[in-house]
């Protein structure tokens, strides 16, 4: 953000550009973590040992209690592991950076598997 007010400062963009940038920040974040939602859930429908467990543990922990606070997030250990899990199987991140090596890596054949 200092970056983008600098820039805007030098003159080399004006106010309406900061703002387009801005939008687009907030937009990419928010369809990011619905994208991973919506993993999460396809994940969740196609193993419903997992959802079962998930759900006897947010039971577990809330019990009659609505409002999820900070508090008992650091207590649903299982939703956390669901959570990365998924973050693992179908991360939205990959698609959005290409990846590259910047550098020649050597490669070592196994000596084993000659």
């Amino acid at each position: 953000m200092n970056h983008i007010l600098t820039v805007e400062k030098n003159g080399e963009i004006n106010p309406d550009n900061v703002l387009y940038i801005v939008e687009n920040i907030n937009v990419e974040a928010i369809e990011t973590t619905l994208w991973s939602m919506k993993w999460m859930v396809v994940e969740l429908v196609n193993h419903p040992d997992i959802q079962t467990k998930l759900r006897k543990e947010i039971r577990d922990v809330l019990g009659n209690e609505i409002p999820l606070t900070n508090s008992y997030l650091q207590k649903l250990m299982y939703l956390q592991v669901v959570v990365k899990g998924t973050l693992r199987l179908q991360s939205p991140i990959p698609l959005l950076v290409p990846h590259m090596n910047p550098t020649d890596t050597p490669f070592q054949r196994n000596p084993r598997s000659s």
